[in-house]
């Protein structure tokens, strides 16, 4: 069950715009307790008891702003995924400071629906990526690892090796990238060479004629040759669906 918010101090917009979201959401079958606030400082209240998954802001409330309560979520929510709401296109650009998932301007119940499409895509490859595994050897015995946090999965004879955001030492356990392939197939992750699977959340960009792929902290691996060009349709289609 997906724990999910809705802000907004104009009590008509936040009824209406609640029917959408739980329309949506059943459409891309994610079930979801969705709770609906005409306040930032009761959302905050709430969340701090029992933290939300998903927040749609309004970004113009009295007292607690939405960019207020996406300050707060910042220092103390780190996967809270939160969307901003607003009828002031020109704070979007502001909204880029806190970011955010996406944004969805208030227009008719038709424009806001087709925006929704695309911020409830990114919501599942996110809910999906968020999700905890568990690794385990002789030498750190249980870790608990967010999908998300694996920037890459390095093969190496009979064993598999996890390269973890953020951890200095690579996290090796027995196990075949084959079967990890099918396992992550719809969590964001790409093949490129028969050694590394890849997840797609840390690439930066496919480099086809020099068949590398570069991550956001521009560290590289090779890519196989008659790979390439799947690498690159599988990348552009992934930044299609979370943009």
């Amino acid at each position: 069950m997906v724990k999910t918010a809705i802000c907004d101090d104009n009590e008509v917009f936040l009824m209406k715009f609640k029917d959408i979201v739980s329309t949506m959401f059943s459409k891309y079958h994610i079930v979801s307790d969705i709770s609906a606030y005409s306040s930032g400082s009761l959302l905050l209240q709430h969340h701090t008891q029992k933290p939300f998954d998903i927040i749609f802001l309004d970004i113009d409330m009295p007292k607690v702003s939405g960019f207020d309560v996406a300050a707060t979520l910042k220092k103390k929510s780190k996967y809270t995924l939160f969307v901003f709401v607003t009828n002031h296109n020109e704070l979007i650009y502001d909204s880029f400071l806190f970011q955010p998932l996406n944004f969805i301007t208030k227009s008719s119940n038709e424009i806001m629906q087709q925006r929704l499409i695309t911020v409830v895509r990114q919501i599942k490859e996110c809910l999906i990526q968020h999700k905890t595994i568990i690794l385990e050897n002789d030498i750190i015995g249980k870790k608990a690892v967010n999908i998300s946090d694996i920037v890459y999965i390095e093969s190496n004879r009979h064993n598999v090796i996890y390269h973890i955001k953020g951890e200095k030492d690579p996290i090796t356990i027995s196990g075949s990238i084959s079967a990890l392939q099918k396992e992550y197939n719809d969590c964001g992750f790409i093949r490129i060479h028969k050694k590394y699977l890849v997840n797609m959340k840390h690439m930066f960009n496919v480099n086809i004629s020099k068949e590398y792929v570069e991550f956001k902290d521009h560290s590289i691996l090779s890519m196989s040759r008659n790979l390439r060009h799947t690498v690159d349709e599988a990348f552009t289609q992934y930044l299609r669906r979370t943009s």
